[in-house]
């Protein structure tokens, strides 16, 4: 089991280069974008739940919901990112689902440190940015066909 642990690990340098292409074609601000991020990999990083994906999965599915957050009316998804990351939204779905909810606190109430931790001014307060409360089943239907 220390093998997830430490393995887990490299979910923050996976989302750090996941998450450059992920804002290319959002309107928010860099660092706002990058610090969601952020925010909700740490999350997924003391979640027993999310110990069992692999970290470039993680990494894939907080760029995907960093993005549905913070426009929640257009498809957190596009070739690009598949041709990065090579995974399809329904690959996704149940590692958002989790980190989604994490988000919440539906689970993991006690994460409280990381949420105190960005909800400074210095992390852009990203721990406030709302989010709806359904992701939208069809985001995950989004299938990119090979070139």
């Amino acid at each position: 089991m220390k093998f997830w642990h430490v393995s887990s690990l490299y979910v923050l340098p996976i989302c750090r280069r996941f998450s450059k292409v992920g804002q290319e074609s959002n309107d928010t601000s860099n660092l706002q974008f990058e610090f969601l991020c952020y925010y909700l990999a740490e999350l997924s990083l003391l979640d027993y739940n999310c110990i069992k994906f692999l970290p470039s999965l993680v990494a894939a599915s907080v760029v995907f919901l960093a993005r549905f957050m913070l426009s929640p009316m257009t498809h957190p998804w596009n070739s690009a990112l598949y041709q990065l990351t090579r995974y399809e939204p329904a690959d996704l779905k149940e590692c958002i689902l989790n980190i989604h909810d994490l988000y919440f606190s539906r689970r993991g109430a006690s994460l409280k440190a990381v949420r105190e931790k960005y909800k400074q001014h210095k992390f852009k307060c990203v721990a406030l940015t709302p989010s709806p409360p359904e992701i939208p089943l069809y985001f995950f239907e989004f299938r990119v066909a090979d070139p």
